[in-house]
């Protein structure tokens, strides 16, 4: 979490159904700090299903692992990476044309040193530029093609 990122929600079980003012508070949540940490979650994959649906249509990702469960779930591993796609930076799912509104993802085994995530906020990368900038960064687009950037 950054002064620019994140927000750190409590008293939300996420392993329970949500009603619907709790699921609109956490949506205006999530629009508001871009990223949201929910700290000892233990969902099972289909608890993770269920609450993401809460939230619209689930894309289902277009490569799979032999570690996932069910085909709305990837599972990466960070402790032994494998070269299955979160190894460097990158961002999910730009190489669609209208990507998802969020990814959730759940820790359940972290290294003891590196496995880090990061997150950036491009709203504020944006506004930080210098005021010459913006204007000309507004007609530019950028298609995301089997990982170049075209």
């Amino acid at each position: 979490m950054t002064s620019t990122i994140g927000a750190e929600v409590s008293d939300v079980d996420l392993c329970r159904p949500l009603d619907g003012d709790a699921v609109a508070a956490v949506r205006n949540a999530l629009l508001r700090h871009q990223v949201l940490f929910f700290r000892a979650q233990p969902m099972s994959a289909e608890q993770q299903v269920a609450f993401a649906r809460r939230f619209g249509e689930i894309d289902i990702p277009l490569f799979r692992t032999t570690s996932s469960p069910i085909p709305e779930v990837l599972v990466l591993d960070q402790t032994s990476p494998k070269g299955e796609g979160a190894d460097s930076w990158h961002a999910d799912n730009t190489y669609m044309t209208a990507p998802p509104m969020a990814s959730i993802l759940q820790a359940l085994q972290l290294p003891g040193l590196g496995g880090d995530t990061c997150f950036a906020s491009m709203p504020a990368a944006y506004d930080a530029l210098s005021p010459a900038r913006p204007g000309s960064c507004n007609a530019w687009r950028i298609d995301a093609i089997g990982g170049a950037v075209m």
